[in-house]
């Protein structure tokens, strides 16, 4: 009768402990391991996160500099108005100007930007003429834009007969971004 209780107590035993506490273990070590895989996670996270971050200001240094690279140039245009309203500038300058020719067009940055950026230098050769104060005044106005323009094999020299003006010629060249992004903006 012993043996018979003794046999029964442990198949009691037995039974309790897989009905009660072998899942209950189970569960244990599942935890255990999801708040392993957390951690592991949420470190993971923080390291991408920290990389994201350092990424995203690297571009936002990058998009700035752009911008202010991006206002030395023309835009094309500003390119056409420029080089329409160089004799009205002139004018203005009490300069007159007496021949004004395009020059083709020479590409600055090379190969093609697979970016859709290009630079383009676009040059005229003017001729104008003008009193001394006047011609710097011009060429005062020319500096004075927001825009790089470059001015290049300039010449002074008297008008002939006598004359109190002066006979100039340069060589001026404007440099323009063909950006596509740029040019979206500006057209959309």
């Amino acid at each position: 009768m012993v043996a018979i209780l003794i046999t029964l107590l442990v198949i009691l035993t037995v039974a309790m402990y897989n009905w009660i506490l072998s899942p209950q273990m189970a569960y244990l070590r599942a935890a255990q391991l999801q708040g392993d895989m957390t951690n592991e996670v949420i470190a993971k996270t923080k390291m991408i996160t920290g990389r994201i971050k350092k990424k995203k200001s690297r571009l936002e240094k990058l998009a700035h500099d752009f911008e202010q690279t991006a206002t030395q140039f023309f835009l094309p245009e500003q390119a056409k108005d420029f080089f329409s309203s160089l004799e009205i500038s002139a004018e203005e300058t009490q300069c007159t100007i007496s021949s004004l020719i395009l020059r083709r067009d020479q590409s600055v940055s090379g190969d093609e930007d697979p970016n859709g950026i290009s630079i383009v230098a676009k040059s005229a050769s003017v001729d104008f003429t003008g009193g001394y104060d006047n011609i710097l005044g011009f060429l005062g106005k020319l500096s004075g834009y927001q825009q790089r323009i470059s001015i290049a094999d300039l010449r002074i020299e008297m008008a002939p007969a006598g004359a109190r003006q002066l006979e100039c010629s340069a060589i001026i060249t404007i440099y323009v971004i063909n950006d596509m992004e740029i040019l979206e903006d500006e057209n959309g």
